[in-house]
């Protein structure tokens, strides 16, 4: 309730998920949550190891290039349906996907931490 009552007064809300290989199916409904509850933004970012120990092993949690391409698919969508400002956290690489074109503004293009693409 706290994010509607903030949107409905005009401040821009945007929301972070990190993905992995159990949430990367979840992408567009969570974007979409989101948006229903005022939020403008919606960031979703490849889950990136750690040095802290907590998670011994990545192996069933890093994203490779098809789900990359699954994750800038929902958030291209996200766009479209709803027309979020949507983007990624960290930088993926030209190698990730097979058609750059589609997806040149999610790649590399990573300024002071973040990005995000209208």
């Amino acid at each position: 309730k706290g994010a509607q009552l903030l949107s409905n007064k005009g401040i821009y809300l945007s929301a972070n998920m990190v993905v992995n290989k159990s949430t990367l199916d979840s992408v567009y409904d969570t974007g979409k949550f989101a948006y229903e509850l005022g939020f403008k933004g919606f960031n979703a970012t490849r889950i990136s190891p750690s040095n802290n120990g907590m998670i011994q092993n990545y192996d069933s949690l890093i994203l490779n290039n098809k789900d990359i391409v699954i994750l800038l698919d929902q958030l291209m969508e996200l766009k479209s349906d709803f027309g979020m400002q949507v983007g990624t956290l960290n930088a993926l690489p030209y190698c990730a996907v097979d058609d750059i074109n589609k997806y040149d503004n999610y790649l590399l293009k990573y300024h002071f931490g973040s990005k995000i693409w209208t």
